[in-house]
């Protein structure tokens, strides 16, 4: 949602820009196929709740602001934006919505994906890797009036199928996606005998928080650091993983199974192998520490990663 923040001014002008009609005349256009702003609601008929099962995130509120364009719905979890929605009159494809809202000068590319929403006439699922991040959108057009849906979820897929199901229940209809596990703890994710078997030693897990977050630590007289940590489930992994690899990191997939996503992130100035999971059961974050032996580290984590997945 960062990336939803920051686009939110040009994604605006772009609505806006959309609704000017290009004529002065067309302003007094009594044209029945024509959209007032005030008459568009970006919040439809979703509700708090709606938001809360697709994400599983617990406590959404949420509010609604009218525009000069249309008016912009916006839904927080724990006072973080969660899902954001523009809806603009003037609309005329999803391309040109697209095309409008890309920022000209930033170093990024933006690829789309035609995706059948009920009730829309066009919708594109767009991916966006500006900003040094990689996100998700979905941009749909129903009669002349553009949505632009910021979804949310712990890889990029997850993203793109919240705001599907998000517009779908938006303009009336029902989604047939699954409501979102809540966060495991990461001690149940990935419990102290997984950990011990692949150190081939006792090992002891030790439940915790860590900011806002969960934690679990690992130990034994192995010598090895373990440490898993739960993520914001709004970040997706891929997008945490592009934004380290910007930074000079390595990155290699680790294979973990249907319906989970891991990045391994390898820095040369650390013995550190830090392992990205996401799952429907969470977003953890998998540290392994063995103390000047990065080797050793990096193997230690691509074995733990299935397990902390599974």
């Amino acid at each position: 949602m960062r990336r939803a923040v920051v686009a939110l001014p040009v994604l605006l002008l772009a609505l806006a820009g959309c609704g000017d009609g290009g004529s002065p005349d067309d302003a007094d256009d009594p044209s029945p196929s024509r959209t007032t702003a005030e008459a568009i609601s970006a919040c439809g008929d979703l509700t708090d709740a709606d938001v809360a099962r697709l994400t599983g995130q617990g406590d959404v509120t949420h509010v609604e602001k009218q525009q000069p364009f249309g008016s912009v719905c916006t839904f927080t979890a724990d006072g973080s934006p969660s899902v954001m929605i523009l809806a603009g009159g003037g609309a005329t494809t999803a391309a040109d919505i697209v095309e409008l809202s890309t920022p000209t000068s930033d170093e990024g590319e933006v690829s789309t994906e035609d995706v059948e929403v009920p009730g829309t006439d066009e919708a594109l699922l767009v991916t966006d890797t500006s900003y040094d991040l990689t996100t998700t959108s979905l941009v749909a057009v129903v009669g002349d009036v553009g949505y632009t849906v910021y979804g949310t979820g712990p890889t990029a897929d997850d993203e793109g199928r919240v705001a599907i199901a998000v517009l779908t229940i938006l303009l009336g209809g029902t989604s047939d996606v699954p409501d979102a596990e809540p966060q495991a703890h990461p001690c149940d994710a990935l419990t102290g005998e997984e950990v011990g078997t692949v150190l081939d030693t006792r090992v002891t897990a030790q439940r915790g928080e860590l900011g806002d977050g969960l934690r679990c630590t690992y130990g034994g007289p192995d010598g090895v650091g373990v440490l898993v940590y739960t993520l914001d489930r709004t970040a997706p992994v891929e997008s945490l993983a592009d934004s380290a690899e910007r930074q000079g990191a390595a990155i290699e997939e680790v294979p973990v199974g249907d319906g989970g996503v891991a990045r391994l992130v390898q820095r040369d100035s650390l013995d550190v192998a830090t392992v990205y999971v996401a799952t429907t059961r969470g977003v953890f974050v998998l540290d392994v520490d063995a103390t000047d032996d990065p080797a050793r580290s990096v193997a230690v984590a691509r074995e733990l990663a299935p397990l902390l997945a599974g």
